[in-house]
């Protein structure tokens, strides 16, 4: 009898309990709880305790507790089916909830209800197999650093609610910079000699002309056949000669241009892989905001 009365005095007495989200209000940070674990009740005729035939209903309007202080916040998103923990304040929390007075007088003579339950994020079973999947499992965890998770709409953002500059990816932000530094480089290299080759196809060009315009000049020359035709064979020679240099400069010129083109084209792609990097996308930290 005795064990009876006292299960009887405790048994709407509540300290902490499991829970999973079922709904989360982030303006307000609270959120409708279901907890995990059912109630036991008396059976009077087999004088024991035995689990309660339906789970504790939700819980409505749960203040959620993240770490804060007045300066300072680290709040994140919370999805249904998050893990939770239900702590049950050891008063009533009515006027607290209303005035959030540092010094309130509880009107009710409730002590641990489970109407003043408070809810902290976080708690899971070790069973990894019954767990959240994805990144919020359990075994994600760095012993030396905190571990964010990667699931939209997860994000962190340092200074303020307003912050707006995304944190690069150091190593791949790195590695862009650096092929299109290469790439720069190689970019630079053929177009100096691209213009080398093409100044040389000028000069070559510039010496056949003279050389044509010397062989027409000999044609034209109305001297005696035995002064015109020695002439005529030295212009042909000069210009044969100056041929030969063009035709070589062209074709290093267009080895030139063609090794040109392909480094502007592979400048153009780094160049639009490192703009990528810098403004945005897969290469930006997961929503990592400064302000």
């Amino acid at each position: 009898m005795i064990a009876l009365w006292v299960r009887a005095q405790t048994a709407d007495m509540h300290t902490a309990i499991p829970a999973v989200i079922v709904t989360y209000n982030a303006a307000l940070q609270s959120a409708t709880v279901q907890p995990v674990i059912r109630q036991r009740v008396d059976d009077v005729l087999l004088n024991r305790e035995v689990p309660d035939v339906a789970p504790i209903p939700p819980l409505a309007n749960v203040p959620v507790v993240w770490p804060s202080g007045l300066t300072w916040s680290s709040i994140g998103p919370l999805t249904p089916g998050d893990p939770v923990t239900l702590v049950f304040v050891e008063r009533s929390t009515d006027e607290w909830r209303a005035t959030g007075n540092p010094d309130n007088i509880a009107q009710d003579a409730r002590r641990f209800d489970i109407a003043d339950a408070v809810c902290y994020p976080g708690g899971r079973a070790f069973n990894p197999a019954n767990a959240v999947t994805g990144p919020r499992l359990v075994n994600d965890f760095d012993p030396v650093a905190m571990v964010y998770g990667t699931t939209v709409p997860a994000g962190i953002k340092l200074g303020g609610s307003s912050a707006i500059d995304f944190v690069l990816k150091g190593t791949i932000f790195e590695a862009d910079l650096l092929t299109f530094l290469n790439a720069f480089g190689v970019w630079l290299s053929n177009t100096s000699t691209w213009l080398t080759a093409t100044g040389a196809l000028q000069g070559a060009f510039s010496t056949w002309l003279v050389a044509f315009q010397a062989l027409l000049v000999a044609l034209a020359n109305p001297a005696a056949i035995g002064a015109w035709l020695p002439a005529v064979r030295a212009a042909a020679g000069v210009m044969s000669t100056a041929t030969g240099i063009f035709q070589t400069a062209l074709t290093t010129w267009t080895t030139a241009t063609t090794t040109f083109g392909t480094a502007t084209s592979t400048f153009t792609t780094a160049g639009a892989t490192f703009t990528t990097t810098v403004s945005g996308g897969a290469h930006r930290s997961l929503k990592v905001l400064v302000q």
